[in-house]
């Protein structure tokens, strides 16, 4: 059985609730199901979260990070600008670093409305996933300025770490015994 959602606004998006427990990222107005991670995506943002935060800590920054209860607002494919009743996307990533004192959240939501610092996804089984993670999430984040963003592709055995320079992506990708940060 195919369900099919309406078309949201951002605003309708933070109050939609279709009775169930799962959790939607909003793209282009419809809500998208956020499947629960497999042991070995479960096991990857944990370990790169721990790694984080040790990091954060040696930095003695004011930095949180999210592992999939943060959201992103972005700008959907419709707009380039948009107020919260219009079209604009919601992604969940992985893992997300944000700087605590200037964020802006919405309350209750916990979804930045502003860049964070770094945004991470784990590339899930599938072409769809793998599309989604590549083309459309990297165009929306570029998009709104995030400074970098980490594919981790575990079928691939790389990272791939997008850096902005402007207002593009500089691509480096990371691979076999190659630390991210080294030449």
């Amino acid at each position: 059985m195919i369900v099919t959602h309406p078309k949201l606004t951002f605003e309708e998006y933070l109050n939609y609730d279709d009775g169930t427990d799962n959790r939607y990222e909003l793209v282009d107005g419809e809500p998208l199901e956020v499947p629960l991670a497999s042991r070995r995506h479960w096991q990857i943002s944990k370990c790169l979260e721990h790694l984080f935060e040790e990091q954060i800590a040696k930095l003695n920054c004011n930095w949180d990070v999210g592992r999939g209860d943060v959201g992103v607002k972005t700008r959907g494919s419709n707009s380039a600008t948009q107020t919260l009743g219009e079209r604009a996307n919601n992604r969940i990533p992985d893992l997300v670093v944000f700087d605590s004192e200037t964020h802006s959240i919405l309350n209750a939501f916990n979804i930045l409305t502003d860049a964070p610092i770094l945004v991470v996804e784990i590339v899930s089984p599938g072409k769809t996933n793998r599309q989604r993670d590549y083309i459309e999430k990297r165009r929306e984040y570029e998009e709104i300025g995030i400074p970098e963003y980490w594919i981790v592709d575990p079928e691939q055995q790389q990272i791939v770490v997008l850096s902005l320079e402007g207002n593009t992506y500089r691509e480096s990708i990371y691979t076999g015994d190659r630390w991210v940060g080294t030449a």
